[in-house]
């Protein structure tokens, strides 16, 4: 009896492969879905700080006699918003890489002071949970449609 449990006192190679599979197994799905609520913060961020700075622009060309051009690249995966005369309100927005953008016409948008933009809809759709995003302006205003 003493003989055979000196013979096995270490694990053989098999028993070592499976519990490192079970270890990988048991780790690895926590991590997919951590990785999963992260890119969800990450739109849900973008979303915010989107519509924040849409309404701090339209605000700004409410009171001041200027412009703002709003340009997108989504090769660059990027908005940007560029005030005509004040170089320091430049802003651009990251694009997370779980939304796709469809940017037809959203080329060449101008907010004015004293002129409305006609009605455009801008459309995300994220990768992550299949949704469909639509931020629609008519004027100068916006609101985001889930």
């Amino acid at each position: 009896m003493t003989g055979w449990l000196r013979k096995n006192k270490a694990f053989t190679l098999i028993e070592s492969c499976v519990v490192l599979a079970l270890i990988v197994g048991l780790t690895w799905s926590p991590m997919q879905r951590y990785q999963r609520f992260q890119a969800q913060q990450a739109e849900r961020l973008f979303f915010q700080e989107f519509e924040t700075t849409w309404q701090s622009m339209r605000q700004y060309v409410a009171t001041e006699p200027d412009s703002v051009v709003i340009t997108m690249y989504p090769q660059g995966r990027r908005i940007e918003f560029s005030v005509t005369r004040q170089q320091q309100y430049n802003c651009q927005i990251e694009i997370p890489k779980t939304l796709k953008l469809t940017v037809e016409q959203w080329q060449g948008l101008i907010l004015k002071q004293d002129y409305g933009v006609n009605p455009r809809t801008l459309t995300f759709k994220s990768t992550i949970n299949q949704r469909r995003y639509d931020y629609k302006i008519q004027m100068m205003w916006g609101m985001l449609h889930v």
